[in-house]
């Protein structure tokens, strides 16, 4: 009830600031976003998506924005207030009751601390964008090696719907998992375990635009999954798992390079979500920031003694506007630190959620279109219950969405028997070439395939 009632203190704060303030000095707000909104599959990103949309041909239009920018989180930080207040206490002492017991404080004994905090500020900020371009790198990277697994094995195994759905599920459960888990919304920013809402929400089918997707995991599964402290690991060598089995089964065979690559994929799917758990696990260290902080507060203290020299109605101005710009820089390095939160600068994980979820079941064409077929699983042995969930992706019948992924017809083109004797002298001439230029045409051939750091920056 405490927990409820802060939250929606805060939320009232918060609401009224945004109706009041920004319509005060003529800022363009938008819509407003829903209060309480579940974090499961839930888009309420538009804002965010819609703080990344600017030109910058007109930065004067741009200047006067306000979702993406760091005022809404100045304008929340308490030192902001503490330091005007006590800048106009000091001015008023000053000028009405004649107290100077500080003489005349130059301008000057600014300049060795404020150039100090710039170059702590400088420093901060490189560091938290360099976290944050690595973690934006990882996040479209294991969403383009995902892109990748589904389109190789919708081609190799697509008489194998068993084992393609098994291994494209599980790669998609470990990319969800890790978007839970290092989610940070609500009263949640301290805590890293998935709840059973987020469990329950793979094992159940997701409604999206006019579709359903059916469920992800067993009960079974995700019992044996609750027992891991690393969820990622056992998913990776289920889905390599279903991928051999596949393969074996089918023409290919697992020791070609297309199951490698397959095998590749989910490898490369595990580096990616190491990396963002890695460096989430490792923050900006509390000693750099303490003394970030001092300094800053030490340069704001005197910067409340020294405008007091500066004319009454134009040094409270001069002290918020400094006061917003430094403020601005620490708090815009801080939500870059990491972005998976619900800043407007922050990654739009519900979005991305529900395209990854979407775009395999389309692709596996497991898709339903109509709302009513039931596609929950039901309990029982694990056995049963991996044939009820097999059953509710691949049974569906004439409810299957049009939206699944289809092969076009080819056509097949029989060999022309009128060529003339130069062409099929010329082909026996190219077809029993030297070795070594076969095997020079292969390695340009293969030198000339897309590179690996390539395909990890293709997006959803």
């Amino acid at each position: 009830l405490l927990k409820d009632r802060k939250r929606f203190a805060m939320f009232s704060a918060s609401r009224w600031a945004r109706a009041r303030l920004p319509s005060a000095i003529g800022l363009d707000m938008g819509e407003e976003r829903p209060p309480f909104c579940s974090k499961i599959f839930l888009c309420t990103s538009r804002d965010a998506e819609r703080s990344r949309l600017y030109d910058m041909g007109q930065p004067v239009k741009s200047l006067l924005r306000w979702h993406g920018t760091v005022l809404p989180m100045v304008l929340m930080r308490v030192e902001l207030y503490f330091f005007m207040v006590l800048h106009i206490g000091f001015m008023l002492l000053k000028d009405l009751h004649g107290f100077d017991l500080w003489g005349r404080s130059p301008m000057s004994v600014l300049s060795v601390p404020n150039g100090l905090l710039a170059f702590f500020l400088v420093f901060f900020n490189a560091h938290c964008y360099a976290r944050f371009s690595s973690l934006y790198g990882a996040t479209t990277g294991m969403m383009g090696a995902t892109q990748e697994l589904i389109e190789l094995i919708a081609v190799h195994l697509a008489d194998e719907p068993e084992a393609r759905w098994d291994a494209i599920r599980y790669a998609v459960t470990s990319i969800l998992l890790t978007y839970m888990k290092v989610e940070q919304t609500g009263d949640d920013k301290k805590e890293t375990i998935i709840d059973d809402k987020e469990w329950q929400s793979l094992s159940s089918p997701m409604l999206g635009a006019g579709a359903t997707f059916p469920p992800l995991l067993t009960y079974h599964e995700v019992s044996m999954l609750k027992k891991h402290g690393n969820t990622f690991v056992p998913l990776h060598a289920w889905a390599i798992r279903a991928l051999k089995h596949g393969f074996s089964r089918g023409d290919v065979g697992v020791n070609s390079t297309t199951y490698a690559a397959a095998e590749d994929c989910v490898l490369r799917i595990r580096r990616s979500i190491a990396l963002i758990n890695n460096t989430l696990a490792m923050p900006i260290p509390l000693a750099y920031f303490h003394m970030l902080n001092l300094i800053m507060y030490v340069n704001y203290m005197l910067m409340a003694f020294s405008f007091t020299n500066i004319e009454a109605r134009l040094s409270p101005i001069f002290m918020f506007v400094a006061l917003v710009i430094f403020t601005g820089l620490r708090e815009m390095s801080a939500a870059l630190s990491n972005p998976f939160g619900e800043d407007d600068m922050d990654f739009c994980i519900e979005r991305y959620m529900s395209d990854v979820r979407g775009l395999a079941s389309n692709m596996a064409g497991v898709t339903c279109s109509d709302k009513g077929v039931e596609l929950r699983i039901e309990r029982g042995s694990p056995e049963q219950q991996l044939r009820n969930l097999h059953q509710a992706a691949h049974q569906l019948g004439s409810a299957r969405s049009s939206a699944c992924f289809e092969f076009p017809p080819m056509l097949q083109i029989a060999p022309n028997k009128d060529r003339s004797l130069s062409e099929r002298s010329s082909a026996a001439t190219v077809a029993a070439g030297p070795p070594t230029a076969n095997k020079g045409a292969l390695g340009r051939a293969r030198r000339g395939r897309q590179s690996s750091s390539e395909r990890d920056n293709m997006k959803i």
